[in-house]
């Protein structure tokens, strides 16, 4: 009955992007951030903006590392691009100007940190963990939620059929009835008597 969700929750892996037009800033992080101890199990790099929307039209990262100023499209771009899209990733820019402009873009677009260039690997580990702890968390709610939905969906009918009995009866208190119409007193007897 929930092994869909069991499944799912055994196979979701935490991925994520660094985009970056400097190979040294690429090879940087993938080599002195300590990635699986963050809990982060995939990172894939990228050189430009266009490379990551072609990525983006198959996989949904977790979390996206950007640089603001990149050639043709800029990080800021990018990320408007991956809300319109609906994409719940986690961003973290990061930048060698401290461009105000720049820096409100960020701000609107809800991004995880703005981290200044060079980059200090241990600002960044502390981003990524706490972004994977966000990511981790927004997980288990869901899990929860849609564990609640596949109950309700099974045990729907049985528990339609005993409240329409209850009511039939009059099982039910004027309170409870209260409680459920939202303020509005509702008599049993009266529900009854229309029915």
């Amino acid at each position: 009955m929930w092994t869909r969700e069991v499944q799912k929750m055994k196979s979701d892996k935490i991925t994520a992007i660094v985009l970056d037009d400097e190979i040294s800033v690429r090879k940087g992080l993938l080599r002195h951030i300590r990635w699986k101890q963050l809990g982060v199990d995939q990172v894939e790099t990228f050189e430009s903006a266009e490379q990551v929307i072609a990525y983006l039209k198959n996989h949904t990262p977790d979390i996206i590392i950007s640089d603001i100023r990149l050639p043709k499209m800029d990080g800021i771009q990018l990320v408007g691009y991956v809300r319109k899209k609906g994409m719940q990733c986690r961003i973290i820019f990061m930048s060698a100007y401290s461009d105000l402009e720049y820096f409100k873009g960020a701000i609107r677009l809800e991004v995880e940190d703005y981290i200044e260039k060079p980059v200090h690997p241990e600002r960044m580990e502390e981003t990524v963990r706490k972004a994977v702890e966000k990511i981790q968390r927004n997980r288990k709610q869901e899990a929860k939620v849609a564990l609640a939905a596949d109950i309700l969906n099974a045990y729907a009918d049985q528990m339609g059929e005993q409240v329409f009995k209850n009511l039939v009866h009059g099982v039910w208190e004027d309170e409870l009835m209260e409680s459920m119409g939202g303020g509005k007193t509702v008599s049993v007897k009266k529900m009854i008597s229309c029915v």
